[in-house]
């Protein structure tokens, strides 16, 4: 039987972009960005649950490329 377990994080990541181009950015920031950030955020969370003396917390694959561009508003019809 799996156990649930409810984790709170607020992480931030100073971003700066470098010949992107426009069109793109918004991609770069909602999807790839934040693919790394969740990278360190795995990290955290396992040595935490380790330091508290549980067995590390492991977050699954997250298709943070669905869910950005799911949850964009329609594109308006010109």
């Amino acid at each position: 039987m799996g156990r649930a377990v409810l984790a709170e994080i607020e992480y931030v990541a100073d971003v700066k972009l470098h010949m992107v181009p426009q069109p793109v950015v918004e991609h770069v920031l909602g999807v790839e960005v934040t693919k790394v950030v969740l990278e360190f955020v795995r990290q955290v969370l396992a040595q935490n649950s380790l330091f508290a003396g549980f067995p590390p917390i492991r977050i699954g694959h997250v298709d943070f490329r669905a869910l950005h561009y799911a949850n964009r508003p329609a594109s308006p019809v010109h």
